[in-house]
């Protein structure tokens, strides 16, 4: 995030777009699929997305983060860093669903 190489555009507005373009999608299949409405009215939301905050951290941040240290720093001696973390990313985003289920 801090690398003086690396210019704006690159890391603010091509991230950014491409999360829109994937709301656009999400919200057209929606609509496409007909899918019902999932939102909870008010009072009871705030239990609700704080829970799914929680799960993102759990299933996602804190594995991520931790996993990518130990595997890339710790084991490899800071080698590999950037294959690493996107295996590790691939593996705890099929994760989390299989334990859904």
């Amino acid at each position: 995030m801090g690398d003086k190489n690396i210019p704006n555009r690159q890391r603010f507005v091509i991230p950014v777009l491409f999360g829109i373009g994937i709301a656009v999608i999400e919200i057209g299949v929606g609509i496409a699929m007909k899918l019902p409405n999932i939102h909870v009215p008010f009072p009871f939301s705030v239990p609700v997305y704080k829970q799914g905050i929680f799960l993102e951290l759990l299933y996602h941040i804190i594995p991520v983060v931790l996993l990518v240290w130990l595997i890339s720093n710790i084991i490899l001696r800071q080698r590999w860093q950037i294959r690493i973390y996107w295996m590790v990313a691939v593996l705890l985003c099929l994760w989390a669903p299989i334990m859904q289920v």
